[in-house]
Order: structure tokens, then C-alpha cells, then sequence
């Protein structure tokens, strides 16, 4: 029964990440999706926040409070796994730059295929520890999950306007509904496993989830539209990417339950960042206008 359990939310994950993904190609055009790729600059940044500076304060934050082996291993492969799935949802709904999200959740997880791999030799070696994972899995789950939807959505968008306009918004209502019920339930089935991490484990996570998000902050341009987007989408690693490594190389049921706190606590946590940047913009709009 529990294996039943697990593998319909299994499915149901995939088919509403793939609506998602679809939704976000019929909305976007390509040359939104290769915003970064114009912009060498951003481009650098947010490599350096990504793939360098996330990594370094997952270690930091480690060696200093020693969570559990287990969580210190959730932390450290969500440190090595940037590109979270949803991240172009996720600024868009917050109504930040949405086309710098799309641009560095598409950009970063197909870097990703290259760097991921070359994170875990160097951490591997640091730790002394036997991991490494091929770039060809990581190609695989990211041709499955994201890159199919994607192109089938942008195609459409492309060579079929017009069929782009008809279904993008009951095909992204759809996925958002299914979005929903799975935080729902996500939620319902993570809370409890949170709580019994402890507080030092707790309080590491948060910590390289902040730091994370910071670091996407000062790395952002001027603008607080693409400064923020950074910074969340920074802050939100991807947890199937994690977890594939850790299913290569560990007990992965051990290392989940950091891996599920870490998506949950930085999500909490970019939810007061943008909270706080939205009555930031509102108060100096207000101090402008007298």
C-alpha cells in the first residue's frame, strides 16, 4: 500500500511538473529563454552565485555547526545542484523578473550537466569521500523533467501563435491547480519530518538557505525586479538533482529527509524576503510621492 502511495505521488509530481514546464514554453518566447545569454555580465554572477559561492557556504555552514552525516550530505549535494525546477513560477508569481528566472532556471541546469559532476569530484576529494556522478544522468533527468515540455511549448509558441494563445492559460491554470494540491500535500507530509531533524540540523539548513539567498542578493544588478530574482532563484536548488546524486553514490532515504527540509525552509524563507522587499518598494514609492 505504501508503494502504491509513493508511486502515485511519483506520477502526479511528474505530470504537474511537466504541465508546468509546457505552460512556461507556451508563455515564453526563446529569446527570453536566452536573456542571460546576452548579458555576460549577469551571466558571470550568477554562475558565481550558483555554481562557487553556494557550495563554499554549504561547507562553511557544515564545519561549523556539524548537523547529523546525513544532513550535512543533504546540504552539501543541495549546494552542488542549483536550477530548481520551478523557479520560473515561482518569481513570476512573486512578480518579480520573470524572464531572468526563466532565463537562469534554464540556463544553470544545462551548466549544471558540466559543473554538477565537477562539484562532486572536488567535494568528494575534500571529504574523502568515493562520489561522483556522470553527466549523462544529469542530461537525462533534465531532457525528462524539463527540456521536453519546454521545446514542445516553445515550438508551439513558435510555429503556432495562435494555438499558443488558446491553450497557455487553461494549460497553466491547470498546472497551478496541481501545483497547489501538491504543496498541500508536500507540506501535509514534510512538517513532521522537519521537526525531527533537531534544532542544530534545522538551524543549518536555514542558514545555508539565507546565505544563499544573500549571496543572489548582492550579486543582482541595481534593479530590485532582477535582484530579487537572483536571489530567490539562487536560494532554490533542486532537489531531484540532489537526490539522483545521493542515489548514486549514498543511502539516499537517509540524506531525503534534509534534502525535503531544505526545499521547505528555503521556500519559507524566500517567502519573507519577498514579503519584506514588497513593503521595501511600497514605503519608498510612498516616501517619493510626498
Amino acid at each position: 500500500m505504501a508503494n502504491t502511495i509513493a508511486t502515485l505521488i511519483s506520477n502526479y509530481i511528474k505530470v504537474t511538473v511537466f504541465s508546468l514546464m509546457l505552460g512556461m514554453g507556451l508563455n515564453l518566447a526563446f529569446e527570453q529563454i536566452t536573456y542571460l545569454w546576452r548579458q555576460p555580465k549577469m551571466l558571470i554572477r550568477s554562475f558565481l552565485a550558483a555554481f562557487v559561492l553556494v557550495p563554499i557556504a554549504a561547507i562553511i555552514v557544515v564545519a561549523v555547526l556539524k548537523p547529523p552525516a546525513a544532513v550535512s550530505l543533504g546540504i552539501i549535494l543541495m549546494g552542488c545542484a542549483p536550477g530548481a525546477t520551478l523557479v520560473y513560477r515561482k518569481i513570476s508569481k512573486m512578480g518579480w523578473d520573470a524572464t531572468f528566472a526563466a532565463s537562469f532556471q534554464e540556463t544553470v541546469s544545462i551548466v549544471a550537466v558540466v559543473l554538477t559532476p565537477l562539484l562532486v569530484t572536488i567535494l568528494s576529494r575534500i571529504y574523502h569521500r568515493d562520489a561522483s556522478v556522470a553527466p549523462q544522468e544529469i542530461f537525462k533527468q533534465l531532457l525528462m523533467v524539463q527540456l521536453i515540455p519546454l521545446v514542445i511549448g516553445l515550438a508551439i509558441r513558435k510555429g503556432i501563435p495562435e494555438l499558443a494563445d488558446d491553450i497557455a492559460k487553461p494549460i497553466t491554470e491547470i498546472a497551478n491547480i496541481m501545483f497547489l494540491v501538491l504543496t498541500i500535500l508536500i507540506l501535509v507530509r514534510s512538517l513532521g519530518v522537519v521537526l525531527s531533524l533537531g534544532i542544530v540540523s534545522i538551524s543549518a539548513i536555514a542558514l545555508v538557505a539565507a546565505a544563499s539567498l544573500l549571496i543572489g542578493y548582492i550579486l543582482g544588478d541595481s534593479t530590485p525586479e532582477t535582484q530579487t530574482a537572483l536571489a530567490i532563484s539562487n536560494a532554490s536548488r533542486n532537489s531531484s538533482l540532489a537526490l539522483l546524486i545521493a542515489a548514486f553514490n549514498f543511502n539516499a532515504e537517509e540524506i531525503k529527509p534534509a534534502i525535503i527540509s531544505y526545499v521547505l525552509i528555503s521556500g519559507i524563507i524566500a517567502f519573507v524576503y519577498n514579503q519584506q522587499m514588497k513593503r521595501r518598494i511600497a514605503q519608498a514609492k510612498i516616501s517619493q510621492a510626498n
